[in-house]
């Protein structure tokens, strides 16, 4: 049983009112004590990729964006002082500050074409822009 399972059965162990708010807080702390497993790690560490900082989806290998890689380059190279590109992958705010900057004067604009152009680019739910 993994981590999160066990988590979910203790939490409804606590809606049932099995176990007292104080004894779920105590196990829960038991349960997240302990070292990840390399199972865990992995889904951990495809949350802090994602564009979010662990608030997105988690991201299985060999899922790609339904964003267009070669749109989302020719977005950046013709209106990336306006953040158009960012606007398109769906990451909003960015998109709302390059807007305000003007691409941070075209450097910000510029590096994102970079990341793009080789590939590195992700979509606002950390997936690969499609190829």
């Amino acid at each position: 049983m993994s981590r999160m399972d066990e988590l979910k059965k203790l939490a409804e162990l606590k809606d049932a009112g099995v176990l007292s708010e104080e004894e779920f807080d105590v196990e829960k702390a038991k349960l997240m004590s302990g070292v990840l497993s390399e199972e865990e790690f992995d889904v951990e560490k495809a949350k802090l990729m994602s564009d979010g900082g662990g608030g997105g989806a988690v991201i299985h290998e060999g899922e790609v964006s339904d964003k267009e890689w070669l749109v989302t380059l020719l977005l950046c190279f013709f209106l990336g002082g306006f953040g158009v590109h960012r606007f398109y992958t769906g990451h909003i705010g960015i998109g709302v500050v390059q807007l305000l900057t003007l691409g941070g004067c075209g450097i910000w604009a510029l590096i994102d074409l970079i990341v793009i152009a080789v590939g590195n680019y992700r979509d606002s739910d950390g997936l690969p822009l499609k190829k």
